[in-house]
């Protein structure tokens, strides 16, 4: 079991520095993709989001059972790193979409917080964990007061794509053709690399809005 993974990230329009951050882990036994989305409105939300996703990373390749606890593993190996680097939560809020996969179990696993869309396709069904705007407010994040979480885990079947976006691109999408967003995806960029993939990325995205935009896509 080996992933084919394309990626990019791209700097808002007229910002210094991207606050969005990504990570991609594989081995023999696990798979991560995860992408953190700083919040604007604080002053260390880039340090925020990179540092998410070390945690992320770094928790999962030290455990081997998985369960709704470990979204409170992340926070916590977030705050410890956050506070190694003599920063504050409440300066480096920031949200996370993350997917991971037990090679030998044949297990997915997703967990959020925040707004960034996550969906998985096995045998053409969808699943999809969208931006819940509607729901959501400033504080739905790590480093916000009652930040909420989804975690859900799935048995994989015989194929298997996934898309993870920041929202700079997932409020550009229209995520009720996601079936067909995956076939696009899967046909146009699964013999091409990431270099033609961030091009064409940039192309459609880079100057739809003022946010940063990052996307993972998958299959296996």
């Amino acid at each position: 079991m080996e992933f084919k993974t394309r990626h990019t990230s791209i700097k808002g329009l007229n910002k210094e520095l991207s606050q969005d951050a990504f990570g991609i882990y594989e081995d023999d036994n696990l798979f991560i993709a995860v992408i953190a989305d700083g919040l604007g409105s604080c002053m260390s939300s880039r340090i925020g989001a990179r540092l998410i996703c070390d945690a992320i990373i770094s928790t999962l390749k030290n455990k081997s059972n998985y369960s709704e606890s470990i979204v409170s593993d992340f926070e916590h190996n977030w705050l410890i790193s956050l506070s190694n680097n003599g920063i504050l939560p409440i300066e480096a809020c920031t949200t996370f979409s993350a997917l991971w996969v037990s090679k030998k179990a044949r297990v997915c696993y997703v967990a959020k917080v925040g707004d960034s869309p996550l969906a998985i396709r096995m045998q053409n069904e969808v699943e999809l964990f969208e931006s819940e705007k509607d729901f959501l407010n400033e504080t739905d994040c790590f480093g916000g007061k009652n930040w909420k979480y989804r975690f859900q885990a799935f048995t994989i079947k015989d194929s298997f794509d996934f898309i993870i976006a920041s929202d700079g691109i997932g409020d550009e999408i229209d995520w009720t053709y996601t079936n067909n967003l995956f076939d696009f995806m899967k046909e146009k960029f699964y013999n091409k690399n990431n270099r033609s993939f961030s091009c064409s990325i940039n192309n459609a995205f880079g100057k739809s809005n003022n946010d940063d935009k990052t996307i993972i896509i998958g299959w296996l």
